[in-house]
C-alpha cells in the first residue's frame, strides 16, 4: 500500500496507459499489472502495485484506487463516475489531460519562481 499520493504527471500517465489498454480490450487487472511491471521500485509501481492487489481481491477499480491511497479523491470520484456511467475509458483519458495540464502549470510555477 503507498503512503503518498502520486504527483500529477503519474496519476496522468496511469490513466492514460490505463485507458489505452482497457481500449484495446485488456481487463482492468491484467492493464494494471501491466503498468506496473517494467518499472523500477518508485512511488508509482507501489501504487500499481497496490491497486492490482485490491483488483484481484474482487473490489472495483474505485474501491481498489481508494484503497490503495495513492490517488487524489477527485482521480477516485471520477473513476467511480465512469464506472458507474459505463465511461470508464473516456473518463480515464479525461482526467489524462487533466492531470498532465496540472503537471505543466506547476512546473511553470516553479520554473518562474
Amino acid at each position: 500500500m503507498s503512503t503518498t499520493v502520486l504527483d500529477s504527471s503519474a496519476v496522468s500517465a496511469f490513466c492514460e496507459s490505463a485507458a489505452i489498454m482497457l481500449a484495446a480490450g485488456i481487463q482492468t487487472d491484467e492493464a494494471v499489472s501491466l503498468l506496473g511491471e517494467n518499472m523500477e521500485d518508485g512511488a508509482f509501481k507501489r501504487a500499481c502495485d497496490g491497486v492490482y492487489g485490491h483488483l484481484i481481491a474482487g473490489k472495483s477499480l474505485t474501491d481498489s484506487l481508494r484503497d490503495s491511497a495513492a490517488f487524489p479523491r477527485h482521480v477516485v470520484d471520477m473513476v467511480g463516475v465512469g464506472e458507474v456511467s459505463g465511461r470508464l475509458e473516456p473518463t480515464l483519458r479525461t482526467l489524462a489531460v487533466y492531470y498532465d495540464e496540472e503537471s505543466r502549470l506547476f512546473a511553470k510555477i516553479r520554473s518562474s519562481i
